[in-house]
């Protein structure tokens, strides 16, 4: 699929699923990937083993390598960016792997080409997040699933895209 989405400095910390290329949520009759791309050495990414074929899993694990490391995984697979080792500039290029029978069901991520700078936070609101979007990953991405769907000026799912940084996602409108 033509998608690449470059994330420059801190990550998405928050556990999610890439609910904008979804088996589940677009009834793709195969599976969908995630292909990561990471432009350093160190900790990459933690996910949860088996969370994409299930609403129960264990603990994370956090994935590691050199630069140049890629890593495919599942789109429903839960997992959340790791922040770089210090004085690193962070950079990691995502593309989307797909079958062409479930290209229809995905058009809406055709031609994208997005590079976006992460939004920085302090230490206890990383650990905060981390925490949080983990314990409660169906709600957040299920029932909140409209606050990704597309930026809200106004009303309740306004103001949580404002409380909550989600400049992350491909299809924020927003203000990077």
């Amino acid at each position: 699929m033509d998608y690449t989405y470059a994330l420059l400095g801190p990550p998405l910390f928050t556990y999610h699923r890439d609910v904008t290329s979804s088996k589940t949520v677009f009834k793709t009759k195969y599976p969908t990937y995630t292909m990561i791309q990471y432009e350093y050495d160190g900790n990459f990414l933690s996910v949860a083993p088996g969370s994409h074929a299930s609403w129960t899993w264990g603990l994370p694990i956090t994935l590691s390598g050199k630069k140049g490391t890629r890593i495919l995984f599942d789109c429903d697979l839960l997992h959340g960016g790791v922040d770089c080792p210090g004085g690193v500039d962070r950079m990691a290029v995502q593309y989307k792997i797909i079958h062409e029978e479930d290209l229809p069901l995905l058009k809406h991520l055709e031609g994208t080409d997005i590079r976006k700078k992460g939004t920085t936070v302090s230490s206890f609101t990383q650990w905060w997040m981390r925490i949080t979007s983990y314990l409660f990953a169906v709600p957040i991405q299920w029932m909140f699933l409209p606050l990704l769907d597309r930026w809200h000026n106004g009303g309740l799912f306004g103001l949580l895209q404002r409380l909550v940084p989600i400049n992350h996602y491909n299809n924020y409108g927003g203000k990077d």
